[in-house]
């Protein structure tokens, strides 16, 4: 298997299962790290660190590819009027993509 080929099997297919849900794909640039991660064993874990582009269960030994999708939770009108009162400063307007 060439990594062309494992890339499209593991991370464009996460991209395909998505469409049309909200939702961002993170570009990773190798940068540190803190998450709360579950297995579907069942467990509960955490990394603090750099580079987690693979990551092991500790309790099962299950080994992953940490995916590229984040989801996007539509707000309902009191949370997003919460936002915009409370934390302004949070809400990030991106430039539109050159292809659209």
């Amino acid at each position: 298997m060439t990594y062309h080929e494992f890339h499209d099997q593991v991370y464009c297919e996460e991209m395909r299962r998505r469409k049309g849900l909200p939702n961002g794909s993170i570009q990773w640039k190798g940068t540190d790290v803190c998450i709360d991660l579950n297995c579907r064993c069942g467990a509960d874990f955490h990394f603090d660190g750099d580079f987690l582009y693979f990551v092991q269960c500790p309790y099962c030994k299950e080994i992953f590819a940490v995916g590229t999708v984040v989801d996007l939770i539509p707000l309902t009108p009191e949370q997003l009027a919460f936002i915009q009162e409370d934390r302004p400063n949070l809400i990030k307007t991106p430039e539109k993509c050159p292809w659209d």
